[in-house]
């Protein structure tokens, strides 16, 4: 139980500063996501890509371990299909989605059902952290971060469309090293 109050923890927090814009790696690879369809996001926090990918013309299906992001976001996007629950205990019917965005959450096993999730077509565009974060967090849990090379290897056989490894720094200035992949699932 800690694991899942550690989360709505954060996510009160984050509550007093709402309306972070959606995911960079989301909005600059828009023109490769256009034409809708039903789209998954584990892990999707509150929500904050959810209006981009209406944009784009998806019906959104978010996944939440958390009570507080999952009411939040049901709340202020009821066309959205949200479920609290624990994605390491989750699954759905082969060839349910168009589109799984994915941001900064590690689940290989979760991943490795992504292939059976997708229509064939249907397009993975993910970006998370990687081992070299613990040089400026080395709390972090290693179990969160992907080795180098990890995330290319995860989708071996797809389409890779766009790959990049490395560090980056995000709107807020915060530099994070990242893997981050679009794939099409051939």
């Amino acid at each position: 139980m800690a694991k899942l109050m550690d989360w709505d923890v954060r996510y009160r927090e984050e509550l007093k500063n709402p309306g972070r814009p959606p995911r960079e790696w989301l909005t600059d690879h828009a023109d490769l996501l256009r034409g809708g369809g039903v789209c998954f996001e584990p892990a999707m926090g509150l929500a904050w890509n959810f209006p981009f990918l209406f944009s784009l013309g998806y019906t959104v299906w978010g996944v939440e371990i958390s009570a507080v992001a999952a009411r939040y976001a049901a709340r202020l996007y009821p066309q959205a299909r949200v479920i609290l629950g624990d994605l390491s205990r989750f699954s759905f019917a082969a060839d349910s989605f168009n589109l799984i965005s994915h941001f900064f959450f590690l689940d290989l096993d979760l991943m490795r059902q992504y292939d059976r999730f997708l229509k064939p077509g249907g397009l993975v565009i993910m970006e998370t952290l990687t081992v070299d974060m613990l040089s400026i967090h080395p709390d972090t849990p290693p179990q969160r971060l992907l080795k180098p090379g990890q995330l290319g290897e995860l989708f071996t056989g797809w389409q890779i469309l766009d790959y990049r490894e490395g560090w980056v720094e995000e709107r807020a200035g915060h530099p994070k090293s990242v893997a981050s992949i679009v794939a099409r699932k051939i």
